[in-house]
């Protein structure tokens, strides 16, 4: 079976301020499946890029369920590092939203890899589109 990469980036004008949350979805090497964006009230940077992953999660569980190995790529190297394991989660909220996450991709095998904000242009622009909308949308193609 293919694996799926989901790019993913949050944002927030703020921090905390208005929040929002951007992912892509494609057949790795292929296509794009889907792009969306989900607004996610006042919270932080750290909090809306979560969200980011876990709607990002939620639309592979809900449309994509038959791929199970899933690579999630990030601009935010606290969440790559606390989902890896290698950093400790010490707040409280951001340890919920990482609990949530991993419950949402149940056993899927998934890896999540960090890439320089530049390289994340498309999902960036889709979580501030969240923000300055106030509003969640999602287009499969």
């Amino acid at each position: 079976m293919a694996e799926l990469v989901i790019t993913c980036d949050g944002c927030s004008k703020g921090n905390p301020g208005p929040a929002g949350g951007g992912y892509t979805i494609q057949v790795r090497g292929g296509r794009v499946l889907e792009e969306g964006y989900v607004w996610l009230g006042i919270c932080t940077n750290n909090q809306a890029e979560y969200g980011a992953l876990i709607a990002a999660a939620r639309a592979v569980n809900t449309r994509y369920p038959k791929y199970t190995r899933i690579i999630f790529v990030t601009d935010s190297n606290v969440v790559v590092q606390q989902l890896t394991k290698a950093w400790k989660i010490k707040d409280k909220i951001l340890k919920q939203a990482a609990q949530k996450f991993w419950d949402t991709i149940g056993k899927k095998k998934y890896k999540v890899m960090h890439v320089y904000r530049e390289m994340n242009v498309q999902a960036d622009g889709l979580a501030d589109k969240a923000v300055q909308t106030k509003s969640s949308y999602y287009s499969v193609r």
